[in-house]
């Protein structure tokens, strides 16, 4: 007997609860999130796959058209012969902050390898847009004077 009244005390409690007008609020409107940045960040992920294997650019050029428009918005142009390389080296050095900020276990030895890396990448992206084609530029100004006298 006991048992029945509280059986239909329940029901009529959830009834009495679904028939209650819901009252609908954005979580923003009610909530504040400490740390939250004033100005907003921007992300852009893009998957296509290691160079050289799978579908080319030449196959979908909407890849690469998507991410000049992207940094077209924000006023940043790249010279057609680094975008390569800038963005191969851009995808790696993304891949590698995690391990560089990380604080968990195994981070003793991630961070410093992964730093080491990000330097290497950093260095050899230098020397491939900046170095070696001012040398190649001397070499060759040396060779035009040879010709023209």
């Amino acid at each position: 007997m006991t048992r029945r009244i509280a059986t239909r005390g329940t029901v009529g409690l959830v009834a009495l609860a679904l028939a209650w007008p819901a009252a609908a609020e954005r979580v923003k409107d009610i909530a504040s999130v400490s740390g939250v940045r004033g100005n907003q960040l921007v992300g852009y992920g893009l998957v296509v796959g290691l160079d050289g294997t799978g579908d080319q650019t030449s196959q979908a050029p909407f890849t690469v058209q998507s991410i000049k428009n992207m940094l077209a918005r924000f006023g940043v142009t790249i010279p057609p012969q680094a975008e390569r390389i800038l963005m191969t080296a851009l995808v790696a050095s993304m891949g590698l902050l995690p391990k560089i900020f990380s604080n968990g276990t195994g981070a003793e030895v991630q961070r410093p390898l992964a730093t080491v890396v990000l330097g290497g990448l950093v260095s050899a992206t230098l020397l491939t847009l900046i170095v070696l084609p001012t040398v190649y530029a001397l070499i060759n100004k040396d060779k035009d004077k040879v010709e023209t006298v």
